[in-house]
């Protein structure tokens, strides 16, 4: 994904392991990722949460690795207010 991210889940796995706003994620799992919904299809197609996702990603000049592990997801959207 040649666009940064634009957020992370306080404290959830991908900031518990380095991973920071503004990275360019570049693979998941080794495949091309070319924007956020192709991003959020690999992570789901990894395995249900827990699953270990690795991740490619560029922060300024540099390339790197990382292994997150997927969370769950319905963990992390808000829920609408009902009253």
């Amino acid at each position: 994904m040649r666009s940064p991210m634009g957020g992370l889940a306080d404290n959830g796995q991908a900031e518990q392991v380095g991973l920071r706003t503004g990275d360019s994620i570049l693979l998941v799992n080794q495949e091309d990722i070319a924007d956020l919904a192709s991003l959020w299809r690999r992570v789901w197609t990894s395995g249900s949460a827990g699953a270990e996702v690795r991740l490619r990603l560029q922060r300024d000049a540099t390339t790197m690795s990382l292994t997150v592990r997927s969370g769950d997801w319905a963990k992390f959207l808000k829920a609408p207010k009902l009253h």
